[in-house]
């Protein structure tokens, strides 16, 4: 098998407050270690994206407008595809024989479909959430010209990839038959080796952290209001957000006693979030009741890296909630019953032992979610046994 380089495109870098770029990190070093030499590019709105060699920085792909985010995707994926093109014509990077596309953001299939073009490469799209299925079914767009311009994009993205790799079976359903035949399940987890193992719990209180993005599209707003209700002075959750999660976070005017028991601090590079995380009760995971696409969250694999039990939410029939009930690694409640989320609230708050006891569960859910293998899967697709 040819060692070409390979050329990774994705909108959460290494380094970024996600845990999908621990997932790009992991899985740049898998193919290192095979003796590969990886170069990474995208897009982002991180400090930490400025001034790399292939990144194109924006701070409007954070925007809270749809059509502004939509928009600055597109421009910042166009300009990341000249820049590649460049860089290959001036002879600054080696051609890729491999191109591995990280999507949620579907723009970014415009600049690995101008480097496939250019240099004859093959392309590997790894499809994480799915777009924009999951934006139309949580409200976020409607249905119109713009939303067919998004799924004429989607087919384009899905056509010009030589193989499609999903997280979960339950997803094979969002996608048209004729590209099912180039279709598996790729499990790109993580690298949990190089990850914070886990601290001892709290013993002086009960502890909830949750870090990213708040709201009735995430979801949280389901856990946030059963969890104000709680009269129970050992209980506190943490909340990692930015300053757009704050505004959202006061809009749902929360009493005073109930903020007593939240603190909301700055938003934390991964590896201190999950040094900070490592000695909480509980990893908080929502998705949005309507959310009929299915993804194991990065927040899950975020919190099994720090070693503590999730406490999860989300439709009643989803992967995530398949994941958490077969692992035993905390509990899961249906979004769509706020009475049903305060009884698991209550049993969580009320049984510490369990807990405990899950954490030994959680480490035993690494080794399934531990991966070591997802780029020679990825490259058994492409070149076949070569």
């Amino acid at each position: 098998m040819s060692k070409q380089p390979i050329l990774i495109i994705c909108d959460s870098l290494p380094g970024t407050l996600t845990s999908t770029g621990s997932m790009v990190d992991s899985l740049r070093l898998e193919f290192e270690v095979l003796g590969y030499d990886v170069r990474l590019a995208g897009i982002g709105s991180e400090p930490q994206v400025r001034g790399q060699e292939l990144t194109v920085y924006s701070p409007w792909l954070k925007s809270r407008h749809v059509s502004v985010r939509a928009l600055a995707e597109l421009g910042a994926s166009i300009w990341l595809g000249i820049r590649l093109l460049l860089s290959l014509l001036t002879r600054r990077n080696s051609a890729p024989g491999l191109v591995v596309l990280f999507v949620p953001s579907l723009f970014l299939c415009l600049p690995a479909w101008m480097v496939k073009r250019a240099v004859k490469a093959k392309t590997y799209l790894v499809q994480r959430d799915i777009v924009p299925d999951w934006m139309v079914v949580c409200g976020q767009v409607r249905r119109g010209l713009g939303v067919s311009a998004l799924y004429a994009l989607k087919n384009f993205c899905l056509k010009h990839a030589d193989h499609i790799g999903i997280e979960c079976k339950e997803n094979m359903e969002f996608f048209p038959a004729r590209f099912r035949h180039k279709i598996s399940v790729l499990h790109n987890w993580r690298n949990f080796s190089r990850d914070v193992h886990s601290g001892p719990a709290s013993t002086d209180c009960l502890i909830f952290v949750y870090g990213g993005r708040v709201g009735h599209v995430q979801g949280f707003d389901r856990f946030l209001r059963p969890f104000a209700e709680l009269r129970d002075d050992r209980v506190l959750l943490r909340i990692y957000c930015d300053e757009r999660g704050r505004s959202e976070i006061a809009e749902m005017g929360l009493s005073d006693k109930a903020l007593a028991h939240i603190q909301i601090l700055p938003m934390l590079p991964e590896a201190e979030f999950l040094a900070q995380a490592s000695n909480a009760t509980f990893g908080v995971v929502t998705l949005a009741p309507d959310m009929r696409t299915h993804n194991i969250p990065g927040k899950m694999l975020a919190y099994l890296a720090a070693g503590i039990p999730v406490f999860a939410l989300g439709p009643p029939s989803s992967a995530l909630g398949r994941v958490v009930k077969e692992s035993e690694i905390g509990c899961y409640a249906d979004a769509r019953l706020p009475d049903q989320i305060r009884k698991k609230l209550a049993q969580a708050v009320g049984d510490l032992a369990s807990a405990s006891r899950t954490r030994q569960a959680v480490i035993n859910a690494r080794r399934s979610f531990g991966s070591t293998l997802a780029a020679q899967m990825i490259l058994k697709s492409i070149y076949g046994d070569e």
